[in-house]
């Protein structure tokens, strides 16, 4: 790895740990240098050449790799819109109760786009800078809200502390509507867990205990029948007084 160079595209995402879908498959190691360099070459190196500011390397791991919203801008080259929004919404919400960090802001991402203009990939970074949103805790939950909000359901709010009455925490779903009392909860892999399987069950309950509905949506129903998981949500809503309409959208299903 010559001075200034550093490891970039789909490699600086591994870096920085995102959520990539399953298939991003990373048979080399990107490496970004900058002009007027060649790009790098070499067996197992994807080389890549191109106008790269000392400010845009920092080190993550104890090597050089591109700044996170750098390689989020990169990433519109490899990725479709959901999957760049999912990615920007980790890096400007971390995960505070797994104790990550973010590792850069929506401004910051917002002024990277800007100084793309003309460059490969600026259309599919401005449709998704518009849908990059704070409060995403995982990649599901960021397509969930995307494939809803896209089929005409009203956006929600994501991650936000809900209150009784009397002002006390009731729970956080992942995604709710307190202006129709309805929750929706993403069933990850870990909800499995014993401790955190009563977790939600006390969480859901004393939702209920308030007249709220709950939503439950699986990764079968996400990644496998997304219309279904639509109208079931819009059903719910539709019962505690929404008055809108869905547009079903068949051709939408997420990579895994």
């Amino acid at each position: 790895m010559r001075a200034g160079n550093a490891f970039g595209y789909l490699t600086a995402a591994m870096l920085w740990d995102a959520p990539l879908p399953l298939a991003t498959a990373v048979p080399s190691v990107h490496v970004v240098a900058p002009v007027p360099r060649r790009a790098p070459e070499g067996t197992g190196i994807t080389g890549h050449r191109a106008v790269l500011d000392s400010s845009e390397v920092v080190e993550r791991y104890g090597v050089p790799v591109t700044s996170a919203a750098r390689t989020w801008c990169d990433l519109a080259e490899v990725l479709d819109v959901v999957d760049l929004v999912a990615v920007g919404e980790w890096m400007i919400t971390g995960n505070p109760y797994a104790e990550i960090l973010p590792v850069t802001t929506r401004d910051d991402l917002m002024v990277a786009v800007a100084s793309r203009t003309g460059s490969r990939g600026t259309p599919v970074l401005r449709r998704a800078i518009a849908l990059v949103r704070e409060g995403a805790l995982s990649r599901p939950e960021t397509l969930l809200r995307l494939l809803l909000e896209g089929c005409g359901i009203p956006p929600p709010l994501i991650n936000v502390h809900i209150s009784d009455d009397r002002g006390s925490f009731l729970a956080m779903p992942d995604l709710c509507w307190p202006e129709y009392r309805l929750a929706v909860e993403y069933e990850g892999r870990h909800h499995a867990e014993t401790a955190q399987f009563r977790r939600d069950i006390k969480r859901i309950e004393e939702l209920v205990d308030h007249e709220w509905l709950v939503v439950k949506i699986s990764a079968l129903d996400l990644f496998d029948d997304p219309d279904e998981a639509v109208a079931r949500v819009a059903r719910r809503l539709a019962r505690q007084g929404w008055t809108g309409s869905v547009k079903m959208r068949q051709s939408r299903h997420f990579a895994r």
